[in-house]
């Protein structure tokens, strides 16, 4: 699970890794919006959350 952002005006929410592509791509599909498509996001735009925090909810 990772944090990431739908665009520069929005926040981050949590998102699950799909699939690792080359480059350091990441495919995408958000927690909270089974039915939203699948997004691809480069490493650097994602936030890692602390397994503790994972295992809180």
């Amino acid at each position: 699970m990772v944090l990431a952002s739908e665009g520069p005006d929005e926040g981050y929410f949590e998102a699950r890794i799909m699939k690792a592509k080359a480059k350091g791509i990441f495919t995408l599909k958000f927690r909270d919006y089974p039915d939203a498509p699948q997004v691809d996001r480069s490493y650097y735009q994602l936030g890692l959350i602390h397994p503790r925090q994972l295992a809180k909810k």
